[in-house]
């Protein structure tokens, strides 16, 4: 297990293996939603600093979008799974929609909640967990 996010009465958990090639989303309450992505992962090269759930509809807990930040190698990922699909269960659905990879930064830092990079560009991104358009 990765990261812990609770969403209403339940609970989303990122997990993987030390030798795995993806990334899983799991629900507490619900054995057969999956949401998956695509890694290839190795021992002590994955950090998940945080994931945040957004466009929540009327409270309701099948549906928004889950955004994950992690670090593989040197890579830094921002992951967006469409959380209704993962639900569906079915192999042909993509609920992985979109993947942001910056590999070029210099340093980077993490103070809850926020979470900063400095590129090889002189470019600084701030990204805050409690506001996803900051």
């Amino acid at each position: 297990m990765r990261n812990v996010i609770n969403h209403g009465d339940d609970f989303y958990l990122v997990t993987s293996k030390d030798y795995d090639r993806d990334v899983d989303i799991l629900h507490s309450s619900d054995k057969n939603f999956n949401a998956s992505f695509k890694r290839s992962i190795e021992p002590r090269s994955i950090q998940v600093y945080d994931s945040i759930i957004v466009d929540t509809i009327e409270n309701n807990n099948k549906s928004g979008l889950m955004k994950t930040i992690m670090k593989i190698g040197e890579s830094i990922y921002v992951d967006t799974v469409d959380i209704a699909l993962g639900f569906k269960g079915k192999e042909e659905l993509n609920e992985h929609i979109k993947c942001s990879i910056d590999k070029y930064y210099m340093a980077y830092g993490f103070n809850w909640p926020y979470f900063s990079y400095g590129t090889k560009l002189n470019v600084v991104v701030v990204l805050n967990a409690f506001n996803p358009n900051f």
